[in-house]
């Protein structure tokens, strides 16, 4: 390009400036773009999920259902089940047909742990106490604790063995599980 074909100042400044005002509105609609995707991702996430990014990413969470509070970091999720490992109670499973109330209580630095094998549902979780034999605490929804081994978890109820004899325990009533 030789001098005659230079463009004037003025008309090179008003080119540079339009320039900048294109660049600066495709970057506005990136960003709307990016808000919208992100809000159609928040959406579309369930409670499980929620507690699965905080599981990767390492956090301290509180678990409010059945009249109590728990607070721990969560460390495996399934389709219905949430997992928290806590310092009171150790391992507590958490049924997400409960309804509880999450809460996340510290955002970590670092750490977490990533999604690995473990029961898919709260219903298998049970299933796993069962064959365990182990004395467990079923929370109800009410907050009523019951504690026993877990004989048989049926179609609709779990049935325990406690001190006070058998229960037949509704499984739409169980909120929480740990080990006693």
């Amino acid at each position: 390009m030789g001098n005659d074909d230079a463009l004037p100042p003025e008309l090179d400044l008003e080119l540079g400036r339009m320039a900048a005002e294109l660049d600066a509105e495709i970057r506005a609609e990136q960003a709307e773009y990016e808000a919208m995707a992100m809000q159609a991702a928040w959406r579309a996430r369930r409670i499980v999920d929620v507690a699965r990014a905080w599981m990767v990413h390492g956090d301290t969470v509180e678990v409010a259902v059945g009249g109590m509070a728990i607070v721990g970091a969560v460390t495996h999720t399934g389709t219905d089940l949430i997992v928290l490992q806590t310092e009171v109670r150790g391992r507590v499973d958490v049924a997400v047909a409960a309804h509880p109330l999450l809460r996340l209580v510290h955002a970590a630095d670092r750490g977490g742990v990533p999604p690995g094998p473990g029961p898919r549902t709260f219903v298998a979780r049970l299933t796993e106490h069962e064959v365990a034999a182990a004395p467990v605490v079923l929370v109800l929804d009410d907050g009523l604790q019951v504690e026993g081994v877990v004989m048989a978890v049926a179609a609709d109820h779990v049935l325990l063995d406690s001190r006070q004899g058998q229960r037949v325990v509704p499984l739409s009533r169980v909120a929480l599980a740990w080990l006693a």
